[in-house]
């Protein structure tokens, strides 16, 4: 890499001929020429039939050269290194001397032309500068996440170790060096912007003709980068850019046909960043990768801030009526371009047919200046005309006479069609969408959310129609099983969607009441509401009820959504694909009304009527009228619009001010800093302290703020102290005492009046203190500053859990929302709009772009950690879009109840009990606690069903749970297990306080008086009570155990407690853990641990014969006689005695070891899952040595998958997902094992970044007989194909369990019917 990052470049502005093999010539402009080579701007058409360039191929260029009667076309022969769309990169060999002469010549006097500056210009560029600057400083953690995803990708798809190897380096470098290179990269940004006065080329610096042509290779790939990346994004850019050289050179006073040198153009910037990389020493490949990271994070951001940048000149006088249209010039081919006044007459002369004169007359109002030449063109004139777009007399007169005029005239031409309205001006466009608006708004990450919110929105019907088919599937089996004899209930007509789309004029007058009327309608024609009008009925509402529970939106937008409930029913009756199609107007409506009534963006009492009387007008006509949507809309959208415009405009002005108000808090606490530094502790002279007091200090601020700590005020200003200091220390030290009162004088005299009588006074004892004899003065001259205070040292432990939560606050995005919680129930919410470059502060704006908080990074960590400060998605998700997510997740919920709970008590069911159990037992095991599992049996309960028949018998049954169930502590659990028998959880309960509990549940149960038929009955229970400790043995035996108990209190007569006591065997068993702990600690030692794997195989036929196999490995043990042992032997008492780290360890070390050693084998392997517990994934020092583990062995990562085991054990899910993400970073992925019902499973699911979802086997394993398994496994496998996951099924065991599984879509199948687990090296 050269030394010379700055390599010298002219602009040029040419047209040349380009020449090549299969081509006609082809007119392109020539627009920079550099070192070697040039870039040239293709046409916008390419001429039909012609082939297209490719890299490598010789072309040749020819160009009219020199003046007057030397002018003759010139040739050049180049190859073509860089080509894309726009823009070719050519380089030159074998130029001919005279033509780069003449060429690099004409670049040069290009270049020269500038405007005399005057202070008011000079100080709006430095302002322009700082927006910049600004800008930049806040993408900066956009690029560095950009670049090192994208090599880490890149890594990823390495075709060798070594190579991979060096992006991961590169990963390391990137990281270390960040602060480096954001201090390098602003601080070339700062001297860029620091001194306007500079004659300067487009490159940043004066042309040396002579050194352009002798160039290295690496020299010119790296200016055409940088020239076509800078290219590109001006092109992009064109309109505000062009606006933001008009205005710049009405600032600058520029002469007639020049240019006011534009600083602000992305050349410049991309140059800063050219110098700041030289930190990393990257290669051309890498420096490839770090340009396009930089070009789509910060450069893609800079069409707004150019029109940011002309708004600040228009908000300062600046033309701020400038209207960019009167510019545009369309070409025949219908492309457009902007020209300025003075191009335009190079637009007539080029069109002008030779020969013709200007027959037309002036129009009225044109000035004399116009009317000053003669003989144009009049056909010119009108294809100009043409141009514009407009061709009214007026106009057709202002262009002839400026075509007759030359550049003059053509200026005037254009003075006139403004002036006279012949070409029409356009207003400031606001943002066309919401997409537009975020992306606008500087929020990468809010822009990604809009998006992925309008995908989830299109599979969310998909997933609600299913779940409502699970829903009613569960529901009618039910009826089935309440019949008694499993026969389906007779049927009874439905009241279907047609029947209600009839009724709407009905509804309307039951207003809000129309349920209960709907209901009736559907009684009186003796019907029932058919499946689909419920599921859309239910859909309505939810939609509703999450619109009106939405924080951020204000009542009276509330009151609008009530008053819309029915039409949007109705519009969900007649177009099932309203939440399919975002472009939907009743959609568009209840999004738009949701933007304009944000709580915190209060609208005028006129647009509040306005909206008022266009939703009122809906409700009326609805069913009659279905364009009223349309309407509304076309009303709704330009106030949106509006809307968007004024955030916009006050997000930046919050930046800005936020930016400024860093800046120079930061230039104080330097000055303060310099000035302790000097004087803290020391005996200094007053006269000094005084002159600092009445201004100084604040000169020093100035100064750093304005100039930089590099400066020549700066280091004279700072020096004044240094010297005062010195001579109080030294009286008889020789100085000049002319040149310090000069500085002085000079320094206060930039301050102005601050200080006043103050300086002069300061001065004053100065010059006292220096002069003669005088100096020798008394104690009175003198003051002892106090020393400064050593700061209090802080809890370590405190610090590192803030720590955590700083990192956190650090990643947050511009754009990310945060909900502050206040005491009470109040909270508000608030948006990302401002960060300082050190991460030290941090501002937030309303929904109207007005600040509402700001907060050091240590205080948003503090209330983060306090649970006060809140990440979520954010309002800029469409609240239709969000309403209806959250309705798929309530089903999911509402469905997921059903699977856990007992429908006839509505007690939990024996498998959530279970699942329950395994929950206490482990967590007991973890943390010694005590708990204590009941199990209950009726006695002689088959007598009332036998008497009184089944219907009396779950009455007796929904008696006996409620009294179970009543005045219970928040952890105790009461299920129903079997017919007549129940189970209960009592958690941190010793076995005394149970038996109370119980034996007190029993007393009640005696003494009920249950009646049916006349006739009464007594009823009791027994039970059996297991005591739950650190050394019971797992959730099956334990509640195997207290059935047991019970029994035992059965045969003893019944109404009575049993206390399960374990038998020799049982304590045989205990005694075989210890013994299991010990013989495990050898296993490790030992290297008896084993590898085994099993197939994991995609469903789908096609899939399955296209992708590589995938494989999950399995944990075994070998004993003394090397016989091989299951996990679930162990495992256990790796789980009781925290050995568990100490297995995944080695289990990861030897699967990725056994990787590195085979890549053969891992070549045709699609993927390896490993299993890690969730004790390992929140242990950091474990993911800290996968980390080294992966570096070291040099694997392909996308090939392995973690899989997530015992999520129940991860302690600290934030930090969990923290460290699943940076392992998703370098390729792996993650899979969920046993995945189930309830609502911490899908927690785990909604929160952790995950790939797979195993789907639980006691789902799976009767999914062939059990429907309700088999609806269970298909909401499943639905709710995770809408959060966008891949599915995997696991105990399948035969082919019935594979077809049904085929029915409902899971991706993958895994157990015995696929394959029996293997020998991992048998691969």
């Amino acid at each position: 890499m050269p030394d010379q990052r700055h390599t010298e470049r002219l602009p040029l502005s040419m047209t040349v001929q380009l020449i090549a093999r299969g081509f006609n010539r082809r007119s392109c402009r020539m627009k920079d020429i550099g070192p070697g080579g040039a870039l040239l701007e293709l046409p916008k058409v390419a001429a039909e039939g012609e082939p297209s360039l490719k890299q490598g191929e010789v072309i040749i260029l020819r160009m009219f050269l020199g003046k007057g009667d030397a002018a003759r076309e010139h040739e050049l022969r180049a190859r073509v290194v860089h080509l894309d769309a726009a823009f070719l990169g050519v380089s030159f060999f074998n130029p001919d001397d005279e033509t780069l002469k003449l060429l690099l010549s004409a670049g040069a006097q290009a270049s020269e032309k500038q405007g005399v500056l005057t202070p008011v210009a000079r100080s709006f560029l430095e302002q322009l500068g700082q927006q910049v600057a600004g800008f930049c400083r806040y993408r900066l953690a956009d690029f560095f996440k950009s670049a090192e995803e994208l090599l880490l990708e890149t890594a990823d798809n390495a075709r060798s170790n070594t190579d991979q190897r060096i992006f991961f380096d590169a990963v390391t470098l990137l990281r270390k060096q960040q602060a480096t290179l954001t201090a390098r990269f602003m601080m070339a940004l700062d001297k860029t912007f620091s001194d306007f006065d500079e004659k300067t080329s487009q490159s940043g610096k004066r042309p040396d003709v002579s050194r352009l042509a002798l160039v290295d290779k690496g020299q010119f790939e790296e200016w055409l980068i940088v020239k076509m990346i800078s290219s590109r994004v001006e092109a992009n850019c064109r309109t505000p850019l062009f606006a933001l050289q008009i205005r710049l050179n009405d600032l600058t006073g520029v002469a007639e046909g020049q240019q006011q040198p534009n600083r602000f153009l992305p050349i410049y910037v991309c140059e800063a960043f050219q110098d700041a990389i030289t930190v990393l020493r990257p290669d051309i490949t890498l420096e490839k990768l770090l340009y396009k990271s930089f070009e789509n994070t910060i450069l893609a951001g800079f069409e707004g801030l150019y029109e940011s940048l002309n708004d600040t000149l228009a908000r300062g006088g600046v033309l701020p009526d400038l209207d960019v249209s009167r510019y545009l010039v369309k070409h025949s081919d219908g492309s457009e371009e902007l020209v300025t006044a003075t191009q335009l007459q190079s637009v007539v002369q080029t069109d002008a047919p030779q020969g013709e004169a200007v027959k037309g007359e002036v129009g009225s109002g044109v000035s004399q200046k116009a009317i000053a030449g003669s003989g144009a063109v009049e056909g010119a004139a009108e294809r100009v005309v043409n141009r514009i777009g407009k061709a009214d007399g007026t106009a057709a007169a202002a262009v002839g006479v400026g075509a007759a005029s030359g550049a003059a005239g053509t200026e005037a031409a254009v003075e006139i069609a403004a002036t006279t309205g012949a070409v029409q001006k356009s207003e400031n466009q606001p943002p066309k969408s919401a997409a537009e608006f975020l992306a606008r708004a500087g929020s990468n990450s809010a822009q990604q959310r809009f998006e992925t919110s309008q995908r989830d929105a299109k599979a969310a019907v998909t997933a609600l129609k299913r779940l409502f088919e699970a829903k009613n599937t569960r529901r009618d089996q039910d009826v089935v099983n309440e019949s008694g004899d499993g026969t389906p209930p007779v049927a009874v007509p439905q009241f279907e969607v047609k029947d209600v789309q009839q009724s709407f004029d009905q509804l309307k007058l039951a207003g809000k009441d129309w349920q209960p009327v709907l209901q009736t309608m559907a009684a009186d024609q003796g019907c029932e509401l058919a499946g689909t009008v419920q599921s859309i009925v239910q859909v309505s509402e939810g939609v509703l009820n999450n619109l009106l529970q939405n924080q951020s939106i204000g009542e009276p937008a509330k009151a609008w959504f009530r008053r819309l409930e029915l039409p949007l029913l109705h519009s969900l009756m007649t177009d099932d694909d309203l939440f399919q199609r975002e472009d939907h107007p009743a959609r568009q409506v209840l999004n738009r009304l949701a933007r304009l009534g944000f709580r915190d963006h209060p609208l005028t009492r006129e647009q509040e009527e306005t909206i008022a009387k266009l939703v009122e007008e809906i409700a009326q006509v609805f069913n009659t009228e279905p364009e009223v949507f349309d309407k509304a809309l076309g009303v709704l959208e330009p106030m949106v619009k509006r809307q968007e415009v004024s955030y916009q405009r006050n997000l930046e002005r919050v930046r800005q001010l936020a930016e400024g108000e860093h800046r120079l808090d930061s230039a104080r606490q330097r000055v303060q800093q310099f000035l302790d530094e000097r004087l803290a502790g020391k005996r200094v002279p007053k006269p000094l302290i005084s002159l600092i007091d009445s201004g100084w200090r604040d000169l020093l601020v100035k100064t750093h703020l304005r100039l930089g700590e590099e400066s020549r005020e700066w280091i004279e200003y700072a020096g004044v102290v240094d010297e005062l200091l010195v001579i109080g220390d030294d009286m008889h030290r020789p100085f000049d005492l002319r040149n310090i009162l000069r500085l002085i004088k000079a320094g206060l005299h930039e301050l102005g009046d601050t200080g006043g009588r103050q300086q002069q006074q300061a001065v004053a004892e100065l010059k006292q203190l220096l002069s003669g004899p005088q100096r020798v003065l008394g104690d009175v001259a003198w003051v002892v500053l106090p020393a400064l205070q050593s700061e209090e040292k802080s809890d370590p432990a405190e610090e590192r859990w803030l720590e955590k939560w700083m990192d956190r606050a650090r990643r947050l995005q511009l754009g990310d929302w945060i909900e502050l919680r206040h005491r009470g129930e109040d909270s508000d919410r608030m948006r990302l709009a401002w960060r300082a470059a050190d991460d030290s502060k941090f501002v937030f704006v309303n929904h109207q772009g007005v600040k509402v908080s700001d907060f050091t990074l240590r205080e948003l960590a503090a209330l983060m950690h306090t649970g006060n400060a809140l990440i979520f998605e954010g309002d800029d998700i469409p609240v239709v879009d969000d309403a209806l997510e959250k309705v798929v997740h309530q089903l999911y919920d509402q469905l997921a109840w059903q699977a856990m709970h007992d429908e006839l008590t509505g007690l939990t069911n024996r498998t959530e009990f279970t699942r329950q159990l395994q929950r206490v037992v482990d967590d007991a095991k973890r943390t010694r606690s005590r708990h204590v599992v009941g199990y209950i049996n009726l006695d002689q309960f088959k007598l009332i069903n036998n008497t009184s028949g089944f219907a009396a018998g779950d009455q007796l049954l929904k008696d006996v749970a409620h009294l179970l169930s009543k005045a219970l502590k928040a952890k105790t659990l009461v299920s129903r297990l079997n017919a007549d028998e129940f189970g209960i959880l009592l958690e941190d309960c010793d076995l005394g306080k149970a038996q109370q509990l119980v034996s007190l549940r029993l007393g009640e149960l005696a003494a009920m008086k249950f009646t049916c038929n006349d006739q009464g009955y007594k009823l009791t229970a027994s039970a059996g009570l297991v005591d739950i400790t650190y050394a019971s043995d797992n959730d099956a035996n334990i509640l195997r155990a207290a059935e047991e108990a019970c029994a035992q209190a059965k045969t003893a007569g019944g109404n009575r407690i049993q206390i399960y006591q374990p038998d020799a065997v049982e304590l045989n068993r205990r005694d075989n853990v210890m013994v299991w702990v010990s013989k495990l600690n050898q296993a490790l030692e030992n290297e008896r641990l084993t590898l085994r794997c099993q197939k994991i195989q995609a469903i789908d036929p096609t899939r399955k014969s296209q992708e590589l196999p995938h494989y999950e490995i399995l944990l075994g043990m070998r004993d003394d006689g090397g016989e091989h042992i299951p996990p679930s032997e162990f495992v256990q008492a790796a789980e009781r005695y925290n050995r568990m780290l100490a297995v995944d360890k080695w289990v990861v070390d030897s699967s990725l070891h056994w990787m590195k050693d085979h890549p053969a084998k891992v070549e045709k392997l699609g993927m390896l899952s490993i299993n890690l517990s969730g004790h390992s994934l929140s242990d950091a020092k474990m993911m800290s040595y996968i980390f080294d583990r992966l570096l070291e062995y040099g694997l392909p990562t996308n090939k392995i998958c973690f899989e997530i085991t015992e999520t129940t054990a991860i302690s600290n899910l934030p930090d969990a997902v923290d460290l699943m993400r940076e392992l998703k970073k370098v390729g792996c992925r993650f899979a969920l094992d046993d995945f189930g019902a309830g609502h911490a499973s899908y927690n785990y699911l909604k929160h952790l970044p995950l790939d797979f979802v195993k789907i639980d086997g006691a789902f799976v394993k009767d999914i062939a007989t059990d429907e309700n398994d088999y609806t269970m496994v298909r909401s499943i496998n639905d709710l995770a194909h809408y959060m966008g996951l891949q599915t995997i099924a696991e105990y399948v065991e035969n082919e019935e369990i594979l077809v049904r599984l085929q029915e409902i879509g899971v991706d993958y199948a895994q157990g015995y019917g696929i394959e029996h687990p293997r020998w991992l090296d048998s691969l």
